[in-house]
C-alpha cells in the first residue's frame, strides 16, 4: 500500500500519518481502513481524524482511531459534537459513534430515544448488517440528524433583578421612629417616678406704666423638694402592705400539716421499697441456686459419658468392617473384572463414545464464542470453525438416533 497521487485534497502530512497509524493499530485490515478513512474525510471536510484510547464497557483500553467532527440538528438547528471509532476488527465490528460529553454545553441535555441513550452512544440501522462502513455510518447518522431532535434545551434559571449599588434611601424607609408614644395623663395631685418637677412658669409683665401686683407665692406643699417626699413616704407605704413570707419566724399549721403527711408517705414508701428487695433476695436463694447448678453438672457429665461409649462401641465395628473387607479384597485380588467393564452390546459402545463426542463438539462451539468475544478469533476464521463443527456434531446426533432406532426394535 502506497501514498501517492493524492487526489483527495487532504493534506499529504495527514495522509502519511494517517498510513502510519493504520499499518501500526490496524494489521490485519490496515488498507480498508485506510482508504474508508480517506474517502470521509475527503467528502466531510469538517471531520478530522487524531488517536485516543477508548475503554470498553468491559473495562478494556485500546488505542483506536478516533474521526471526530460537528453536525448540524436540523430539528433544533444545533452543532452537536461527534466521535467516530474505527474497533480493531473493522468493518466485522461496526464503528462505534458516541456523542462528545466534554465540548457539549452544560444547557443542553440529551433527549432519549431509539438511537441515543443517556450515555451518548448512537445506535444506526446499518449496525445490524454483517458489515457497516464508515461511509454508511456517516450516512445513517445525517439521516437521524435530519429528522430527530437529539438535544431538549434545559429551561435557564431566573435572571436575578440588579444589586442597588446604594441602600441607604432603603434603610431610611425602614428605619422606624425613636421617638417614644406620649404618656397618658395622670390625675391632679400625681406625679411619675423618677419625673423632675419643675417650678412653675413665672407670669408675664403687664404692658403698664403701673407696677403689676406681684404673684402669690406658691405653696410650701406644692415645692420639688416636698413632692419628691410626698412621692417616697407613698411609695413606701404601699410597698408595707405587702406581707413578706420570708421573714415570719412562726409557720401556718396548714404548712406543718403538710409537712407531717409528707415525712409520713416517705416513710411508707421507704418500707414498701425493703420489703420489695427482701422479697426478691429470698427468692434468690443462693443454696437453692448451687444445688440447682450441681445437678445441672452431673447431668452434662453422664451425657458425654454415654456419648463417648458409643463412640467407641461405633470405633469397634467399624474397624471390624474394615477388616472384613481387606480379607475379601485379599481372596478376590486375582479374579479378572473383564465381564464387569465391557458393554452389553456393540451398539450401546458406539452409544456411549457418540454421546461423549456430542459433548465434546458442544464444549468445543462454546469456547470459540468466548475465543470471538475476547477478540483471539477473527469473524471468518470463527464462521469456518463453528460450521465444520456444527456439520459434525449434527452426523453425531444423526448416529445416536439411528443407534436408539435400533436398540428399540
Amino acid at each position: 500500500m502506497s501514498v501517492s497521487n493524492n487526489n483527495t485534497g487532504i493534506p499529504d502530512s495527514v495522509v502519511k500519518w494517517l498510513f502510519q497509524v493504520s499499518n501500526q493499530i490496524y494489521s490485519n485490515n490496515s488498507r480498508q481502513i485506510f482508504n474508508d478513512s480517506l474517502l470521509i474525510l475527503s467528502h466531510f471536510k469538517n471531520l478530522r481524524p487524531r488517536t485516543r484510547v477508548f475503554t470498553d464497557y468491559q473495562g478494556k483500553s485500546n488505542l483506536l482511531l478516533c474521526i471526530y467532527g460537528d453536525f448540524t440538528n436540523t430539528v433544533t438547528n444545533l452543532q452537536v459534537p461527534f466521535l467516530i471509532w474505527v474497533p480493531v476488527n473493522y468493518p466485522s465490528e461496526h464503528p462505534i459513534v458516541n456523542i462528545n460529553m466534554e465540548t457539549l454545553g452544560t444547557q443542553l441535555k440529551i433527549n432519549l430515544g431509539p438511537h441515543v441513550d443517556s450515555n451518548g452512544t448512537i445506535y444506526l440501522p446499518c449496525f445490524e448488517k454483517p458489515q457497516c462502513t464508515l461511509h454508511d455510518c456517516l450516512m445513517g447518522l445525517l439521516n437521524i440528524l435530519d429528522h430527530e431532535s437529539l438535544f431538549i434545551a434545559e429551561r435557564a434559571p431566573p435572571i436575578l433583578p440588579p444589586k442597588p449599588h446604594d441602600i441607604s434611601h432603603q434603610l431610611q424607609k425602614l428605619k422606624l421612629d425613636a421617638t417614644p408614644p406620649p404618656l397618658p395623663e395622670l390625675p391632679p395631685g400625681h406625679t411619675r417616678r423618677n419625673e423632675v418637677l419643675s417650678p412653675p412658669p413665672i407670669p408675664e409683665r403687664l404692658p403698664s406704666n403701673t407696677p403689676s401686683k406681684i404673684p402669690t407665692r406658691p405653696t410650701v406643699t406644692n415645692s420639688p423638694k416636698v413632692e419628691l417626699a410626698r412621692v417616697a413616704k407613698v411609695n413606701k407605704k404601699e410597698h408595707s402592705e405587702v406581707p413578706d413570707f420570708m421573714d415570719q419566724e412562726q409557720r401556718t399549721n396548714s404548712h406543718d400539716a403538710i409537712l407531717s403527711n409528707l415525712n409520713d408517705l416517705i416513710g411508707v414508701i421507704s418500707e414498701n421499697e425493703k420489703n420489695l428487695i427482701t422479697n426478691e433476695l429470698n427468692r434468690f436463694d443462693t443454696s437453692n441456686l448451687v444445688t440447682s447448678i450441681k445437678n445441672n453438672l452431673d447431668f452434662e457429665t453422664n451425657s458425654i459419658e454415654n456419648f463417648q461409649n458409643i463412640i467407641k462401641n461405633y470405633s469397634i465395628q467399624l474397624h471390624e468392617k474394615i477388616n472384613d473387607l481387606k480379607k475379601f479384597e485379599d481372596k478376590q485380588l486375582n479374579k479378572v473384572y473383564d465381564d464387569v467393564i465391557v458393554h452389553e452390546t456393540v451398539a450401546m459402545k458406539q452409544i456411549y463414545d457418540m454421546v461423549c463426542k456430542d459433548y465434546a463438539l458442544d464444549d468445543s462451539i462454546k469456547l470459540c464464542v468466548n475465543l470471538l468475544n475476547k477478540g483471539i478469533l477473527t469473524l471468518d476464521l470463527f464462521v469456518k470453525t463453528v460450521r465444520n463443527l456444527s456439520r459434525e456434531q449434527f452426523l453425531v446426533r444423526f448416529h445416536i438416533r439411528k443407534l436408539y432406532n435400533i436398540l428399540e426394535e
